[in-house]
């Protein structure tokens, strides 16, 4: 099935250097979903929610997503491959802009778009803008961010960063650095 819709996201500039850039990697036995306690109980991880919320929402099928914005210009591919097989050997003298802000969309059966956007900005917030399709208007926005970009959940404070629902309909958003918001539009 081809889609015709294009979503286009704007970054209005706030403009930082130096950002590091990562892929989550899961290590054996550290950096689980769920964390174990020697008392017998559990707690979800802050990339537990992540997960949850992308499963639940980016459903359907893809949408491409235009990204404009402040990053780093010209990145060497191979300055990020810190593990052997991040990037392709064909792909390793390839340079790219990267923007602080990353995003995904999808839409589902019933017409609802889903729309991803992470800052990868570990301390700059990014404004941003969402230019939707014809019709379509923000309803639910879902977010996972903390002051405190070093947060997460742990023993004694298991629901420190959990993803709450924001009490707004804009399209015009504030990204927390190292934050993830869903946005969810239909007609």
């Amino acid at each position: 099935m081809t889609i015709h819709k294009f979503l286009s996201i704007s970054v209005i500039a706030i403009l930082s250097y130096g950002e590091a850039h990562t892929n989550y990697i899961f290590p054996v036995n550290g950096h689980g979903l769920v964390k174990t306690m020697a008392n017998g109980d559990a707690y979800r991880s802050t990339v537990y929610y992540v997960f949850e919320l992308y499963r639940k929402y980016l459903q359907g099928n893809m949408i491409p997503v235009s990204i404009t914005g402040p990053g780093h210009k010209n990145v060497l591919l191979s300055d990020y491959a810190l593990i052997e097989g991040d990037v392709l050997d064909s792909a390793k003298s390839l340079k790219q802009d990267l923007c602080f802000v990353d995003s995904a969309a999808s839409i589902d059966d019933n017409g609802i778009i889903s729309i991803t956007l992470v800052n990868r900005s570990y301390k700059d917030s990014q404004d941003i803008r969402l230019k939707l399709p014809r019709g379509y208007k923000v309803f639910e926005i879902w977010n996972l961010e903390s002051e405190d970009v070093n947060a997460g959940n742990t023993a004694e404070n298991p629901d420190n960063v959990v993803p709450l629902v924001l009490n707004t309909t804009k399209s015009t958003l504030t990204l927390l650095p190292c934050s993830l918001t869903i946005v969810r539009c239909k007609k």
